[in-house]
């Protein structure tokens, strides 16, 4: 039985079809062929900036739904970048969406119109079905993997010369197991970040003698809030600073599997701004354009240029002189606070600097799902020059809170810091 399985994967990874995108299995490894010649992705999940990304040394961005699709197609292709397209599908267990027939079909229809438009665009590289769904073993999923295949075997149909994937949270080795033996998907995805990437290279051993197939990696990044070690006594986490987070990303990217023959590469992420948990946390952009400290690192990986002189490298904000890094700083409605940023290197005299308040995003949606839009600021400083240290007021009512600097300076860098903090009312 194995060895069958065995010959109906490499039979599907036959590379004697000539395709504009393929994957090859040729002794002993796996290849991406773009045009006939082999690809490594050297990408970023994100939302544009395909120029900057063409600069750094990238080769590919995944982007998360057809929303202007088109217009990031054009762009890719004027920088000879390859576009992931992703296609969305609500979560597997919306089990009332997917015993809708009408709506599933109506779902097919719009993805083989997209499918239709784009598929003869030079910088489509496959489409991504879904993003982190999960595959059941068991269970009343039924209509689920008949709607998903559906889409796949669309694509499949409509659109041969692109391969399809689908990703998943983590390396999880029963959903592996159900995409191969449910679905008509090509190769998988994982989205893994800083801890569980620590693992990944001893996971893919562990599990070889039942799964032996290509991958990739359409999300990788610097720990997540989520497995965060450091927190505050309610629970909120500490972000890492812009240039502690560049050398967790350099750190990340020696973990990846480079040299494993099954991997067809990996996106880094966030290529944009994006609010999870911070407005920050991952967001390799400002909300204005201007890079942190990750841009910086991720073009060292892709072309071993140096970064740039003079970015701003930041240590911690102290709370009314507090000294120590990871607290609990508590304060009463209405008390003065002073905020003193600490800075590794010395500033640069033409920094700006600026502050703003918030209220601590958390829980809002369940345990692990935060706002998608970014926070309305509850104090927004005007930009200020040489202002490292500021005076407020704590707000009057009871909360976590999370105070926000971001340093800029002259050439379109800045780098970010923030503590979190909590009022306690008196009462």
């Amino acid at each position: 039985m194995t060895f069958v399985l065995l010959l109906s994967q490499r039979k599907k990874y036959d590379s004697t079809v000539s395709r504009k995108v393929q994957i090859e299995y040729k002794n002993g490894i796996y290849s991406l062929l773009r045009n006939g010649q082999p690809f490594t992705i050297k990408g970023v999940a994100g939302d544009g900036r395909i120029s900057e990304l063409a600069a750094c040394g990238g080769n590919t961005i995944r982007v998360f739904d057809t929303t202007n699709l088109g217009a990031i197609l054009k762009e890719a292709a004027a920088h000879n970048i390859a576009v992931i397209a992703g296609i969305y599908l609500p979560p597997s267990g919306d089990l009332d969406y997917y015993n809708d027939t009408v709506r599933v079909r109506e779902v097919i229809e719009s993805a083989k119109k997209i499918v239709n438009k784009y598929k003869n665009s030079p910088a489509l590289l496959m489409w991504c079905v879904g993003n982190e769904l999960y595959f059941p073993l068991r269970g009343p999923y039924k209509n689920f993997y008949k709607a998903f295949n559906g889409v796949v075997n669309m694509i499949h149909h409509h659109d041969p010369n692109h391969p399809t994937t689908t990703t998943m949270v983590n390396m999880d080795i029963k959903n592996i197991l159900s995409i191969k033996f449910k679905t008509n998907i090509d190769v998988v995805a994982f989205n893994i970040f800083y801890g569980q990437l620590k693992q990944l290279s001893g996971n893919l051993k562990k599990y070889r003698w039942i799964w032996k197939d290509p991958y990739l990696i359409t999300e990788w990044g610097i720990d997540g809030p989520w497995e965060e070690a450091g927190r505050t006594a309610w629970m909120a986490p500490f972000e890492p600073t812009g240039n502690e987070k560049a050398v967790k990303l350099t750190d990340a990217y020696d973990n990846l599997p480079k040299n494993d023959g099954r991997i067809l590469g990996a996106c880094a992420f966030f290529w944009g701004a994006k609010q999870e948990t911070t407005h920050t946390w991952f967001s390799i952009f400002s909300d204005n354009g201007a890079a942190s400290p990750m841009k910086s690192a991720l073009k060292f990986i892709w072309s071993g240029l140096p970064p740039q002189a003079g970015i701003p490298q930041l240590s911690k904000i102290a709370l009314n002189d507090n000294p120590t890094e990871y607290d609990s700083p508590l304060f009463n409605p209405g008390a003065e606070i002073k905020a003193h940023l600490q800075q590794i290197a010395k500033p640069n005299s033409n920094y700006t600097y600026h502050w703003e308040l918030y209220d601590e995003d958390w829980a809002r949606k369940g345990i692990y799902i935060n706002n998608e839009k970014k926070l309305k600021p509850l104090i927004e400083s005007t930009t200020f020059k040489n202002d490292s240290v500021i005076y407020f007021i704590a707000p009057r009512k009871e909360g976590p809170y999370r105070l926000f600097v971001n340093v800029f300076d002259t050439s379109g860098n800045f780098s970010s810091c923030n503590i979190p903090f909590y009022v306690v009312s008196q009462n």
